[in-house]
């Protein structure tokens, strides 16, 4: 259990700091004022300035986690771009009767997902509407360490994705504003189409690991409910 903790705090700091700190970086690049002071910080101690930089990078990485978040939950409501976040879709016909079976059996509860499930498979339900992880979660959280793992991974990715994208509108400003020459207006064009194109993969990567991280959870929950049957 306790190497549990320990795997899952070691990805999740790493998770939260990494963005957080590629986000300090964008901000001294466009507030170069602030280099000066990171200059008299060091030089009262070199100590206290790798304190600052940790505190703000974790408080960056939580701001990019939110706003990632965020923007992602706006993109699949406002703009009508639906996200397959869905693991549930992936387990097979036979696994997800046999979730539902196991699950009305330990809750001694009539849940009516067997109704539920024909709607769903007819994708006239999404997978929240049925709740089949919240269900599973509690009876798989104590053995699940690689879960936790992948949700992290998920977050970090998805965090990376939107920075990515905050730099590429960023582009564009610096066409402008510091960009004189066609080679240095082409040159900007191209580094915006590729880290576009590097953010959308990134995001989509996110994606998958969460629907992997879910999938840990279905398939723990079997392994948990009928090794003794």
């Amino acid at each position: 259990m306790e190497s549990n903790k320990i795997q899952f705090n070691f990805y999740d700091h790493i998770a939260i700091l990494f963005p957080g700190s590629i986000l300090n970086a964008i901000v001294l690049y466009y507030f170069p004022e602030f280099i000066f002071l990171i200059k008299k910080i060091n030089e009262l101690s070199s100590t206290l300035l790798i304190i600052i930089f940790i505190i703000t990078s974790f408080i960056g990485g939580h701001i990019c986690y939110a706003l990632s978040k965020t923007f992602m939950d706006w993109v699949n409501g406002k703009l009508g771009i639906k996200f397959n976040v869905d693991a549930f879709k992936e387990v097979s016909t036979e696994q997800q009767d046999l979730i539902i079976s196991e699950i009305e059996k330990i809750y001694e509860t009539d849940f009516k997902l067997k109704n539920k499930i024909i709607e769903y498979r007819d994708n006239q339900l999404e997978g929240k509407d049925l709740g089949i992880k919240n269900l599973c979660f509690p009876f798989t959280k104590d053995d699940i360490s690689n879960y936790y793992i992948f949700v992290s991974l998920a977050d970090f990715q998805r965090s990376i994705a939107f920075l990515l994208l905050i730099i590429c509108f960023m582009i564009p400003f610096n066409i402008f504003i510091y960009t004189s020459c066609l080679f240095g207006v082409a040159r900007n064009i191209i580094a915006v189409l590729i880290l576009f194109v590097f953010s959308i993969l990134i995001f989509k990567r996110s994606i998958k690991m969460r629907k992997t991280a879910d999938r840990v959870v279905y398939s723990q929950f079997l392994f948990n409910t009928t090794k003794n049957n």
